[in-house]
């Protein structure tokens, strides 16, 4: 089975969480990424089948990332869509159990429609989906949690309800298009609020595309980028899921 991940600064924690794992499926797994930092992959074009940049910046970060700046889409047999301003937090807020609002499923779509509209991963992800058959996956992480241990300790939330938001979404929304939403594994989320455990944000770095950030530190602040160890676990999940079809 052939992957591409596709994406901006959060493919870096996919990308090094590869590097660590990918002897685990030796003969069974190939896995080209594409990313650029930023608003790189803002300049992407996507025309019979291959992917391309419209810029010199973007075309030397799928050549560093991808090993060439031409990208044919039918040589992958799935493809994953990660970052890019992608968030899944809106699913639990709409569609969880326990959630008090109500919403009529005609309300749910527009609103799907209306926030999705001018979100670069979305619309990358619809263009390939007008280029190939192969199945496309999009995804994202939370953001981690910056609460300290005596706030923790009052709040209480299931990573299932999670879960369970996303498989609604994709019922409701995704699958219609042809795209599937896959979520982060369950044992990388908080049991007291809907967040990327800290350990799994902890010395992120910056995606290496052959330029001196190359691979630095996040800025302490940062809670939004993932480490190589949840690159690992969310890639595991993911293409073991993928073999498992």
């Amino acid at each position: 089975m052939k992957v591409l991940v596709i994406g901006n600064s959060h493919v870096g924690s996919l990308k090094r969480g590869w590097d660590n794992i990918s002897l685990n499926y030796t003969n069974k797994v190939e896995t080209v990424f594409a990313a650029s930092r930023g608003r790189g992959m803002e300049e992407i074009l996507i025309n019979d089948g291959i992917m391309s940049g419209n810029t010199e910046r973007l075309r030397n970060d799928l050549l560093f990332t991808a090993g060439e700046s031409n990208i044919h889409l039918d040589q992958f047999d799935t493809i994953l869509v990660y970052g890019l301003r992608l968030r899944s937090g809106v699913f639990y807020r709409w569609l969880s159990p326990s959630s008090k609002l109500f919403y009529s499923k005609q309300c749910l779509i527009q609103t799907f429609k209306d926030y999705h509209e001018e979100i670069l991963g979305f619309k990358i992800a619809c263009q390939i989906r007008s280029q190939t058959d192969v199945p496309i996956f999009i995804g994202a992480p939370l953001i981690s949690t910056f609460e300290k241990p005596e706030i923790r300790k009052k709040l209480t939330f299931s990573p299932d309800l999670y879960i369970d938001a996303i498989d609604r979404a994709n019922t409701l929304f995704w699958d219609p298009i042809g795209l599937c939403y896959f979520p982060q594994p369950q044992d990388t989320i908080e049991t007291t609020r809907l967040r990327t455990k800290e350990k799994y944000s902890k010395e992120s770095r910056q995606l290496a595309v052959g330029d001196g950030f190359d691979n630095k530190l996040h800025t302490g602040t940062d809670r939004g980028h993932m480490n190589e160890y949840f690159g690992e676990r969310y890639l595991e999940s993911f293409i073991d899921k993928c073999i498992d079809k």
